[in-house]
Protein backbone atom coordinates (compact mmCIF):
# COMPACT_ATOMS: atom_id res chain seq x y z
CA UNK A 1 0.00 0.00 0.00
CA UNK A 2 2.79 2.42 0.91
CA UNK A 3 4.62 1.68 -2.35
CA UNK A 4 1.47 2.37 -4.34
CA UNK A 5 1.03 5.70 -2.55
CA UNK A 6 4.65 6.73 -3.29
CA UNK A 7 4.30 5.76 -6.98
CA UNK A 8 1.05 7.73 -7.22
CA UNK A 9 2.73 10.76 -5.67
CA UNK A 10 5.67 10.52 -8.11
CA UNK A 11 3.30 10.19 -11.08
CA UNK A 12 1.28 13.20 -9.91
CA UNK A 13 4.46 15.24 -9.41
CA UNK A 14 5.72 14.29 -12.90
CA UNK A 15 2.36 15.31 -14.40
CA UNK A 16 2.47 18.66 -12.58
CA UNK A 17 6.03 19.35 -13.81
CA UNK A 18 5.07 18.43 -17.41
CA UNK A 19 2.01 20.71 -17.25
CA UNK A 20 4.14 23.57 -15.87
CA UNK A 21 6.72 23.16 -18.67
CA UNK A 22 4.01 23.51 -21.33
CA UNK A 23 2.97 26.96 -20.09
CA UNK A 24 6.37 28.21 -18.90
CA UNK A 25 6.23 31.98 -19.42
CA UNK A 26 8.59 33.62 -21.90
CA UNK A 27 9.67 36.08 -19.20
CA UNK A 28 11.84 33.30 -17.78
CA UNK A 29 14.11 33.72 -20.82
CA UNK A 30 15.28 37.08 -19.43
CA UNK A 31 16.87 35.24 -16.52
CA UNK A 32 18.91 33.12 -18.95
CA UNK A 33 21.06 36.11 -20.00
CA UNK A 34 23.81 37.26 -17.61
CA UNK A 35 23.59 40.82 -16.29
CA UNK A 36 26.79 41.93 -18.07
CA UNK A 37 25.53 40.72 -21.48
CA UNK A 38 25.11 43.51 -24.09
CA UNK A 39 21.69 42.04 -24.95
CA UNK A 40 18.65 42.09 -22.69
CA UNK A 41 15.11 40.81 -23.02
CA UNK A 42 12.92 43.67 -21.83
CA UNK A 43 9.40 42.65 -22.76
CA UNK A 44 8.00 39.19 -23.51
CA UNK A 45 4.74 37.63 -24.60
CA UNK A 46 3.87 33.97 -24.94
CA UNK A 47 5.74 30.97 -23.60
CA UNK A 48 9.31 29.73 -23.90
CA UNK A 49 8.02 27.44 -26.69
CA UNK A 50 6.43 30.16 -28.85
CA UNK A 51 6.49 33.86 -28.25
CA UNK A 52 7.87 37.31 -28.91
CA UNK A 53 10.25 39.55 -27.03
CA UNK A 54 11.54 43.07 -27.31
CA UNK A 55 15.32 43.11 -27.24
CA UNK A 56 17.52 45.91 -25.94
CA UNK A 57 21.18 46.25 -26.88
CA UNK A 58 24.03 48.07 -25.21
CA UNK A 59 25.51 48.26 -21.72
CA UNK A 60 23.03 48.11 -18.82
CA UNK A 61 23.08 51.88 -18.21
CA UNK A 62 22.65 52.77 -21.89
CA UNK A 63 20.43 50.11 -23.49
CA UNK A 64 18.38 50.90 -26.55
CA UNK A 65 15.26 48.93 -27.30
CA UNK A 66 14.95 47.58 -30.83
CA UNK A 67 11.76 48.64 -32.56
CA UNK A 68 10.95 45.22 -34.04
CA UNK A 69 10.37 42.26 -31.68
CA UNK A 70 12.19 38.96 -31.91
CA UNK A 71 9.90 35.96 -32.55
CA UNK A 72 10.61 32.32 -31.83
CA UNK A 73 8.92 28.96 -32.05
CA UNK A 74 10.05 25.48 -31.08
CA UNK A 75 9.22 22.56 -33.34
CA UNK A 76 9.69 18.88 -32.59
CA UNK A 77 8.42 17.36 -35.86
CA UNK A 78 11.95 16.64 -37.20
CA UNK A 79 13.82 16.69 -33.92
CA UNK A 80 14.11 19.68 -31.59
CA UNK A 81 14.37 22.88 -33.66
CA UNK A 82 14.13 26.51 -32.69
CA UNK A 83 13.13 29.02 -35.40
CA UNK A 84 13.99 32.66 -34.66
CA UNK A 85 12.72 35.59 -36.75
CA UNK A 86 13.62 39.27 -36.73
CA UNK A 87 13.47 42.05 -39.30
CA UNK A 88 17.29 42.15 -39.45
CA UNK A 89 17.44 38.48 -40.53
CA UNK A 90 16.79 37.56 -44.16
CA UNK A 91 14.55 34.68 -43.04
CA UNK A 92 14.04 32.36 -40.09
CA UNK A 93 17.23 31.37 -38.27
CA UNK A 94 16.93 27.70 -37.35
CA UNK A 95 18.85 26.07 -34.52
CA UNK A 96 18.52 22.28 -34.54
CA UNK A 97 19.80 19.73 -32.07
CA UNK A 98 21.25 16.78 -33.95
CA UNK A 99 22.90 13.56 -32.76
CA UNK A 100 26.29 15.13 -33.59
CA UNK A 101 25.71 18.56 -32.03
CA UNK A 102 24.00 21.83 -32.92
CA UNK A 103 23.17 22.88 -36.49
CA UNK A 104 22.64 26.56 -37.34
CA UNK A 105 20.97 27.43 -40.65
CA UNK A 106 22.65 29.62 -43.24
CA UNK A 107 21.56 33.19 -42.79
CA UNK A 108 22.21 36.86 -43.48
CA UNK A 109 22.07 39.44 -40.69
CA UNK A 110 21.82 43.08 -41.77
CA UNK A 111 22.20 45.48 -38.83
CA UNK A 112 21.90 49.27 -39.06
CA UNK A 113 25.35 50.61 -38.19
CA UNK A 114 23.75 53.13 -35.83
CA UNK A 115 22.64 50.27 -33.58
CA UNK A 116 26.29 49.43 -32.95
CA UNK A 117 26.76 52.87 -31.36
CA UNK A 118 24.81 51.69 -28.31
CA UNK A 119 27.42 49.01 -27.61
CA UNK A 120 30.31 51.38 -26.90
CA UNK A 121 30.76 55.14 -26.43
CA UNK A 122 33.72 55.16 -28.84
CA UNK A 123 31.47 53.82 -31.61
CA UNK A 124 28.83 56.43 -30.75
CA UNK A 125 31.46 59.16 -31.12
CA UNK A 126 32.22 57.99 -34.65
CA UNK A 127 28.52 58.07 -35.59
CA UNK A 128 28.40 55.05 -37.92
CA UNK A 129 25.94 55.09 -40.82
CA UNK A 130 24.76 52.51 -43.30
CA UNK A 131 24.32 48.80 -42.64
CA UNK A 132 26.59 46.02 -41.47
CA UNK A 133 25.82 42.76 -43.25
CA UNK A 134 27.09 39.41 -42.02
CA UNK A 135 26.48 36.12 -43.85
CA UNK A 136 27.23 32.62 -42.69
CA UNK A 137 26.73 29.18 -44.23
CA UNK A 138 25.02 26.32 -42.45
CA UNK A 139 27.14 25.68 -39.38
CA UNK A 140 27.45 22.51 -37.33
CA UNK A 141 28.86 22.76 -33.85
CA UNK A 142 30.13 19.53 -32.36
CA UNK A 143 32.76 18.48 -29.84
CA UNK A 144 35.29 18.14 -32.70
CA UNK A 145 36.84 21.19 -34.38
CA UNK A 146 35.86 22.17 -37.94
CA UNK A 147 38.16 21.07 -40.74
CA UNK A 148 40.99 23.51 -41.53
CA UNK A 149 39.92 26.05 -44.13
CA UNK A 150 36.21 25.86 -43.24
CA UNK A 151 34.60 29.25 -43.94
CA UNK A 152 32.58 30.34 -40.91
CA UNK A 153 31.61 33.94 -41.65
CA UNK A 154 31.45 36.53 -44.44
CA UNK A 155 31.23 40.21 -43.56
Amino acid sequence: MRRKLVLSFIALLALAVAAALVVLPASWLAAALPAHCPLAIVDTQGTVWKGTAAVAIGPAHQRRRLSEPLRWEWSFSRGPQLAIQHRWLSGPLTLALTPTGLAVSAQTLSVPAGALATLDARLAAVGPEGRLTIRWPTLRFSPSLPAPGTRLLDA
